[in-house]
């Protein structure tokens, strides 16, 4: 174990090395594509389907372990979010505290999916968003192509794969914000990742005409769908070359994305994912610097 955690060490110094990246923000994966080769046991995105709850909870405490120690040794360049098992919910609150007080997380990653499809914006949920405010960190969303909405219908990976993130991330912003998480916790900053921003326009723009015909059935939101966003609330991964970022920024403005390299997946666009930043004619330079450093900075609170 120790060789192969020095192995994994020096192959991400690598990377971030070669596309000069001076401080980055992990999230786990699954399967054999993790950053570390203990996510091939732990497969932390789907930690929400371990129906063993004691072995969830274990298996949460051993990645943020693992990853404290990996973190450790990188001269303070990589910093992690924390897994943690939301199905049994006072165990994942504890979790959190000890992951950020103890093992140094910067963050705390949800898996979206939750046993039988859970709507993570229910109060049941609550202790866990309660522990990431006190404690000043923020909660990232993240999906796995594993289980999702509508997976099951396909008999080719490329369905799968092409709406297992922005589905299971267009239902996360549903449950969060109609749900009033963001106002019941008002200091919290939330992440939905490794979906891009291309949905945001249509999305928002649906959202918020269903929420003024409908309001009446649920319970008043202090702003509408959409300003969560444009009040820095909700922050979203992009990627260089996605066409619509020019007309997310013109409605949302430049602080709700951050760049993600999605290293080491089989789509990413790395080692060249920085450069389709840069290289942009579309948006300015103090956009770029915002996406590529300053929201990343903001969310996680990292000096």
């Amino acid at each position: 174990m120790a060789r192969t955690l020095k192995r994994d060490r020096l192959l991400f110094a690598a990377m971030l090395a070669l596309i000069a990246i001076s401080l980055a923000a992990v999230f786990s994966t699954s399967a054999a594509r993790g950053w570390g080769d203990l996510t091939t046991q732990l497969k932390a995105l789907a930690i929400g389907l371990v129906r063993e709850l004691d072995l969830a909870v274990e298996l949460a405490k051993a990645y943020n372990d693992w990853a404290y120690d990996f973190c450790q040794q990188s001269g303070g360049r990589v910093k992690y979010a924390a897994v943690v098992a939301p199905q049994v919910v006072p165990e994942a609150a504890k979790e959190v505290r000890r992951a950020v007080t103890e093992k140094g997380a910067v963050g705390v990653m949800m898996p979206t999916y939750v046993q039988q499809g859970l709507d993570l914006g229910q109060p049941q949920f609550d202790p866990i968003y309660a522990a990431a405010q006190e404690l000043g960190v923020p909660v990232g969303f993240h999906a796995t192509a594993q289980v999702a909405v509508g997976n099951t219908r396909f008999h080719k990976y490329i369905g799968v794969h092409m709406t297992s993130h922005p589905f299971e991330q267009m239902l996360s912003v549903v449950s969060i914000i109609s749900n009033g998480v963001l106002d019941r916790f008002p200091k919290l900053k939330v992440g939905f990742l490794e979906a891009g921003v291309g949905f945001l326009p249509y999305w928002m723009e649906r959202f918020d005409e269903k929420y003024i015909i409908r309001k009446s059935e649920m319970e008043p939101l202090k702003l509408l769908p959409s300003e969560y966003i444009k009040e820095h609330r909700c922050y979203f991964t992009c990627e260089g070359e996605e066409s619509g970022l020019p007309l997310v920024i013109q409605q949302f403005g430049d602080e709700c994305m951050m760049y993600a390299s999605d290293y080491p997946h089989w789509d990413m666009e790395w080692p060249h994912s920085v450069s389709q930043v840069v290289k942009r004619k579309d948006i300015s330079d103090e956009t770029k610097q915002k996406i590529l450093a300053g929201n990343a900075k903001s969310f996680y609170r990292l000096s």
